[in-house]
């Protein structure tokens, strides 16, 4: 499907907020996919880092990587 590709296909956000987008369109196929907290868990710990958990900060991200590996 259109959208699953649309995610592939995402690059690597730089900002807080283009992570915060990132993570909710991902958000429908948590269901689909078993375990999605592995992989979301290490993104929120890197928005909260940097924005104090607000997802429309628009502050650069540095990433480790735990959240390299679990973006990729």
């Amino acid at each position: 499907p259109e959208k699953v590709k649309t995610i592939q296909e995402f690059s690597k956000p730089n900002r807080v907020d283009e992570l915060g987008r990132f993570i909710s369109m991902c958000g429908y196929y948590r269901k689909f996919i078993s375990n999605f907290y592995q992989f979301e868990v290490p993104l929120r710990k890197l928005i909260k880092k940097y924005s104090g958990g607000v997802k429309k900060s628009k502050k650069e991200l540095f990433w480790d990587e735990e959240s390299s590996l679990a973006f990729e």
